[in-house]
């Protein structure tokens, strides 16, 4: 009897440390690309204030990031915006010295966040705006809409010229903030170089580089045709909100040329 008793007794513990210490979706490092986005659907995409969550390692994307992708060292590997947007992560340790690339990625408080990209591909400029069901710094939702633009070859240059004319490259760090406003990340990469920077409200606020900055995220938005997409993306991803498990349809309107 008293034997009995102690093995049940060593099986309820077994049971009770499991349930104590086991979360109930454990990262595991063989998932393939298709799962990793499941689960940052399950447990990221939706979830509010998910980048100030440090403690929490099952709801916390930084966490998540380094133990799925430990290979890639970056600089914003806590921010989950443009893994949802479906973005590159910038890798600091393997950049290409020939590679021309500016991007941009607003983080408006009250409408869904939008993604500027800028590369030079086989003698000309691609530009690739992406927009996100979700909402600003609230939550970074999934990437719903994709629209890429060809440009003339001078295009990015221009762009990049009219950043070294500003010293973007030393902008510095962000010296305002607020409670209300759009936050922008922008990053470029020229000749081996990259710089990755956030800047709150630049159009209002800053230097004259981060004022530039601003308005070349303005043309980017005026040469993508972006929007007359972006309103009716914003009430669709607004409508869903009480659908939001369901993942959302990318809709990819055709490129145009310039």
């Amino acid at each position: 009897m008293s034997t009995r008793l102690f093995v049940m007794g060593i099986v309820i513990a077994a049971l009770s440390a499991c349930r104590q210490g086991t979360p109930a979706t454990p990262l595991v490092k063989t998932w393939s690309e298709e799962i990793n986005r499941r689960y940052f659907a399950d447990s990221f995409a939706y979830e509010h204030g998910l980048k100030y969550n440090p403690d929490d390692t099952i709801r916390n994307f930084l966490h998540f990031f380094r133990v799925r992708y430990p290979e890639i060292h970056t600089k914003y590997a806590a921010d989950p915006l443009p893994y949802a947007l479906e973005e590159e992560y910038i890798d600091t340790a393997k950049l290409d010295s020939t590679r021309e690339w500016f991007r941009v990625i607003v983080y408006p408080f009250f409408r869904v966040p939008i993604c500027f990209t800028m590369e030079r591909r086989a003698g000309r400029t691609v530009l690739t705006a992406k927009v996100s069901d979700g909402r600003g710094r609230y939550f970074p939702g999934e990437l719903m809409l994709v629209k890429r633009t060809t440009l003339r070859d001078s295009f990015l240059p221009n762009v990049l010229g009219r950043l070294d004319s500003v010293d973007f490259w030393h902008l510095g760090k962000d010296t305002c903030s607020g409670t209300d406003g759009d936050e922008l990340h922008f990053e470029g990469m020229k000749n081996g170089r990259y710089y990755s920077v956030y800047q709150w409200s630049p159009d209002v606020c800053g230097n004259a580089a981060s004022r530039v900055a601003f308005k070349i995220d303005q043309d980017l938005a005026d040469s993508s045709n972006i929007g007359a997409y972006l309103e009716q993306a914003q009430e669709e991803a607004f409508g869903r909100l009480g659908i939001h498990r369901i993942r959302p349809v990318v809709r990819r309107p055709e490129a145009r040329r310039n």
